[in-house]
């Protein structure tokens, strides 16, 4: 029996490692304004690290909330449209804040920044969200666990302007064919702007390395069975 129970187990594991799992990791979990150092996501962790420009703190900003009470209109929603006309609402984005000032209103940071975003397990990484960011402004350097690059992505179309159509502010989903092996993300941010919506997926174990875990349990089990 116990070998039985012991190999039962491992095929469990097994099945479920050939089933990637998928997540949107977004900022509405957090009040307006909050000062975000991590996020969880299904399967993970997303830690926020390395934040300059400004006060060194990235914060969540409700485009829902309209400015002035939040501090910068080119980032009220509630609804944000792309150069294709596809409209999307965004809630909860995320800034390098500028300052403390203003009752700490939530305010990008005119001459941006950096934030390194570091995820507790390797990724997929399938697309983000970027809003108000002129054409080139916005670099995504990514790495694997060894620190190792797996390449420089920058946004590609303009989405500054204030209104741009029919009265509503712009965003941009870039996109990264499910890059695999990402452990790290990090962004340059030349101009004021904010991120949203970073789809990823598991990467699972090989089968191998499942196969080779159930013959260990199994052979654990044949031991203990034979004692």
């Amino acid at each position: 029996m116990k070998i039985l129970q012991a190999a039962g187990v491992a095929a469990i594991l097994g099945l479920g490692s050939f089933s990637a799992q998928a997540a949107t990791i977004d900022f509405e979990s957090f009040n307006n304004g909050d000062n975000v150092t991590s996020v969880g996501y299904g399967f993970g962790t997303m830690n926020v690290t390395g934040v300059t420009g400004g006060i060194g703190q990235a914060w969540a900003y409700d485009s829902n909330v309209q400015s002035p009470t939040n501090g910068d209109p080119d980032l009220d929603g509630p609804v944000f449209v792309d150069n294709g006309g596809n409209q999307k609402s965004l809630g909860n984005i995320l800034i390098i804040q500028e300052d403390n000032g203003d009752n700490r209103r939530p305010d990008d940071n005119g001459r941006g920044g950096t934030i390194s975003l570091d995820f507790t397990s390797t990724v997929k990484l399938v697309s983000i969200d970027v809003v108000d960011m002129p054409l080139g402004s916005f670099t995504i350097s990514l790495f694997d666990s060894l620190d190792n690059s797996l390449g420089i992505f920058n946004n590609l179309e303009n989405t500054e302007t204030t209104g741009n159509q029919n009265g509503l502010n712009m965003f941009e989903t870039l996109y990264f064919g499910e890059l695999s092996g990402v452990s790290r993300m990090d962004l340059s941010l030349r101009h004021s702007g904010a991120i949203d919506n970073i789809v990823v997926s598991s990467v699972p174990l090989p089968a191998a390395a499942w196969l080779f875990g159930s013959a260990l349990i199994g052979f654990v089990g044949f031991k203990r069975f034979k004692k």
